[in-house]
């Protein structure tokens, strides 16, 4: 059987950056509640956004 995987979706630069503020939220003093307002914002529009992504 031949492995069939489709290739993970390219992240748009929009993304890109909201993924930066989500960690850059982690380090400044807002671990879980900058982070997770971002991500159930954008999970549902983004399909690059997973739950991997939710772990800050």
């Amino acid at each position: 059987m031949e492995n069939s995987a489709l290739p993970p979706p390219i992240a748009s630069q929009d993304d890109k950056t909201l993924g930066m503020v989500m960690h850059i939220l982690c380090l400044v003093g807002f671990p879980i509640i900058g982070p997770l307002i971002i991500w159930l914002m954008k999970k549902i529009k983004a399909p690059t956004w997973t739950r991997r992504d939710a772990s800050c």
